[in-house]
């Protein structure tokens, strides 16, 4: 029986709020392939922990502040200087997996960080098209030459230095109903919003209405989730009216904010 492969230098880095039912996907192609998995957990209270400690990956628990400082504090924890910071809903395919081990056989890889590819899953659907197909994302690289940006949401890696893609894609099951994206919905548009508040950044109430078709057509016809079928007709509906609820939501809180309070 031929030896089982040895790991690679590599630690694997998660964060996880309530994602037992997901996550086992994750670790199952990932924790066999790496030094280390390390899941950080924020007090999940759905058994995530436990199912994680039991697929082999170390679990440790930190107090939530945002998504960026969260995945900050999990890259700090690695084992090793290279780090796969993926999320709970991020499965790596087959030529992913392959990818990584020709990457590191003649040692430490020579770039700083590389993108990998990630694929929407909605609706059942692998979109293979639409810019949710065409945005990589650095989630491979050397901590020592990169660092997680501190954003309450849109959190990224920056890379100092060159930087190259890998091949194969991380499946992104972001979304387990149209009621969960709904609650991500309001969620992330409420963030959103009160970043660009902060901010200063503002837009008139009748450009934000009007730009709605705009969004759309953007969406369904420009980036091309006509081809992904029925569900992107769905995701371009829904995408289209996250800008616009987004400022609509701005111009709620200033509203609030100058509204007179009760009894005065």
């Amino acid at each position: 029986m031929s030896a089982p492969p040895t790991p690679l230098p590599l630690t694997a880095v998660l964060i996880t709020y309530n994602e037992a039912d997901r996550v086992g996907a994750v670790l199952e192609a990932v924790v066999p392939l790496c030094t280390a998995t390390l899941v950080i957990d924020s007090g999940s209270t759905d058994g995530t922990q436990a199912l994680c400690e039991r697929l082999g990956a170390q679990v440790q628990y930190h107090p939530f502040e945002s998504y960026g400082l969260q995945k900050q504090y999990a890259v700090a924890q690695a084992q090793t200087d290279w780090v796969l910071l993926l999320d709970a809903d991020e499965v790596p395919d087959g030529r992913l997996l392959a990818a990584l081990p020709a990457l590191f056989a003649a040692g430490p890889p020579p770039l700083g960080g590389y993108a990998l590819q990630r694929s929407l899953v909605f609706l059942g659907r692998v979109f293979r098209h639409g810019r949710e197909s065409r945005q990589p994302q650095y989630r491979l690289f050397d901590r020592r030459r990169a660092q997680v940006t501190a954003a309450a949401l849109h959190d990224a890696v920056v890379v100092d230095g060159p930087t190259g893609t890998l091949p194969g894609r991380l499946l992104h099951y972001s979304y387990r109903s149209l009621s969960d994206y709904l609650t991500k919905f309001n969620k992330y548009t409420s963030l959103t919003a009160e970043e660009l508040r902060t901010q200063g950044k503002r837009r008139s109430r009748a450009y934000t209405v009007l730009s709605w078709p705009l969004y759309f057509v953007k969406q369904y016809l420009i980036y091309g989730n006509w081809r992904n079928g029925y569900p992107g007709l769905v995701w371009s509906l829904l995408s289209a009216s996250y800008p616009v609820v987004k400022y609509w939501k701005i111009y709620e809180a200033e509203l609030r904010a100058g509204a007179p309070k009760p009894g005065q």
